[in-house]
């Protein structure tokens, strides 16, 4: 019979079947992969026929656990929050307190085969390692998905107020500009296509106001298209499309401050991260849209029809640029406010609401 405490595969931190790379479905995989490991090796034990295959789930169990321990530990090294690193730490400790005595409860069932109380024994030390691993579910369910606050304390009803007098029915307000417009074809209009698909990733959230700027910051863009293919709109002349680049990249630096509040209250480095290399580029590509802008707007309607193009091209390829990474910023600021503390939250001026879910 194998040594089952001596296994270097007790203590050891292989590669799993399964990744701890999501907050929590892969944290339940993991405890159902060690629930399934032992059940059969209380299953084998109690009958006493197959000493090896007991030991092959005992071991995998063991395995299991290691790599729970493991991916806490990294979970913990890449928060900032003292009070989640604390619980990571804590309930790490007691997943790895509780191997060893699963282990070696084990090895004497499997050693005095039909001894009831040393079965008996074994299931208890299994459950307690199981109960650890549950126990980190809870503490990062816990943490990314915080309770909701308490509701406020009942006011007393005021009296009723006489009604108002009735108003004059006002018409229906028109649709907004915006979704009057079919969708732009981008072989014919790469500009306003991107600026359309900005305009629909900012629509995903009730506004607030990083998704007004990018909104308005879409709708400028737009604006910028009609003008350089020639097209009739709210940019009337060359001036008016150098200050269109001039607010589009003044709306720009309010997103990077916007972002990097976010990013400075997130409590998660990767994600903090993240935001931080997205806004870096704002910056640039702003910058170089004002150049290209009165590059492009010198050589509208000249004589010298290849540069008119070669204009055009770079103002694309820079507006695309500029439209994706507001995009990216978008989706990792709202990502990165689940990781700020919910007492900061109030703070940053930016609530995220998914049309249809419930408020971050």
């Amino acid at each position: 019979m194998v040594d089952l405490i001596d296994d270097p595969l007790v203590h050891d931190t292989p590669s799993s079947p399964f990744s701890l790379s999501s907050p929590l479905s892969d944290y339940i995989h993991a405890e159902s992969m060690l629930r399934e490991e032992l059940e059969a090796a209380k299953t084998i034990t109690r009958a006493g026929t197959d000493p090896q295959t007991a030991f092959k789930h005992i071991a995998t169990a063991a395995r299991t656990a290691n790599r729970v321990v493991a991916v806490v530990q990294g979970e913990s090294e890449n928060s900032e929050d003292p009070t989640f690193k604390t619980e990571l730490a804590s309930s790490s400790q007691a997943i790895t307190a509780a191997i060893a005595p699963m282990v070696t409860s084990a090895k004497t069932c499997i050693q005095q085969v039909g001894n009831a109380s040393a079965h008996h024994e074994f299931c208890v030390k299994a459950e307690n390692l199981a109960q650890a691993v549950h126990d980190v579910y809870n503490v990062v369910d816990t943490h990314y998905n915080p309770p909701p606050p308490p509701p406020p304390p009942p006011v007393e009803e005021a009296p009723e107020r006489p009604p108002l007098p009735a108003e004059p029915e006002l018409p229906p307000r028109p649709p907004s500009p915006e979704l009057m417009e079919a969708v732009p074809l981008q072989s014919v209009d790469p500009i306003g296509y991107a600026a359309h698909k900005l305009d629909k990733d900012a629509k995903q959230w009730e506004d607030n106001e990083m998704v007004a700027t990018a909104r308005r910051m879409a709708k400028l863009f737009m604006q910028m298209s009609k003008f350089a293919r020639g097209e009739e709109g709210e940019v009337r002349s060359k001036k008016d499309f150098i200050n269109t680049a001039r607010m589009i990249a003044k709306e720009s630096e309010d997103v990077v401050k916007m972002a990097r509040k976010v990013a400075d209250a997130c409590t998660d480095k990767r994600m903090k991260r993240a935001i931080l290399q997205l806004v870096d580029k704002l910056p640039t590509i702003s910058t170089q849209l004002k150049i290209i802008a009165a590059v492009k707007a010198t050589r509208q309607g000249g004589d010298d029809a290849a540069a008119d193009r070669e204009a055009t091209e770079m103002l694309t390829d820079n507006a695309k640029n500029l439209m994706q990474a507001l995009s990216e910023v978008l989706f990792a600021t709202e990502a990165a406010t689940i990781r700020v503390p919910p007492e900061q939250r109030a703070t940053l001026g930016l609530q995220w609401v998914k049309k249809g879910a419930r408020v971050f």
